[in-house]
């Protein structure tokens, strides 16, 4: 999505729409994570290699933000934070913020009453980013330690 504006995502004018579509604001998907990770990697690696103190708070702040547990926080910490896995870390940060985003849009949708169609297309968004993350990482996207499934449910089957 992205380069593309809100309304023409959704193919209307509608406000609503329109604010839902930038809450949801996912950039990218899995195709270009690698490519952004990479330029972000060489802009974050410190003297010794090590990941700079920018991402390291990317990384803190997304774990607050999913209010992941402190046992899943370890185990994200020791598979991302091993010398050389900068790289696999800044693509794997930038699915989960677009998961995240995806997942926030969802829950203002709900909040917001706004039309079933449109709740209907922000889940699906979600689990989209989410299943995204899980094909590219291995990460199962969760929010407070409970996958997103678990608490959107099951994506609907694609159509053959």
């Amino acid at each position: 999505m992205a380069g593309t504006t809100a309304t023409a995502c959704w193919g209307g004018g509608d406000k609503e729409k329109a604010e839902l579509m930038a809450r949801m604001g996912i950039v990218g998907g899995a195709d270009e994570a690698p490519e952004r990770a990479v330029e972000e990697v060489e802009e974050s690696k410190g003297a010794d290699g090590e990941l700079d103190l920018a991402l390291r708070k990317r990384m803190q702040k997304l774990l607050d933000d999913v209010q992941m547990p402190l046992e899943l926080q370890v185990d994200f910490a020791i598979k991302y934070t091993k010398a050389g896995r900068a790289e696999q870390l800044a693509a794997a940060l930038h699915l989960w913020e677009d998961t995240v985003e995806a997942l926030r849009g969802h829950r203002w949708a709900v909040r917001k009453g706004l039309d079933e169609e449109l709740v209907l297309e922000a889940r699906a968004k979600a689990l989209g980013a989410a299943e995204a993350l899980l094909e590219a990482t291995g990460d199962v996207a969760s929010y407070k330690g409970q996958p997103l499934v678990e608490l959107l449910g099951e994506p609907e089957p694609k159509e053959t």
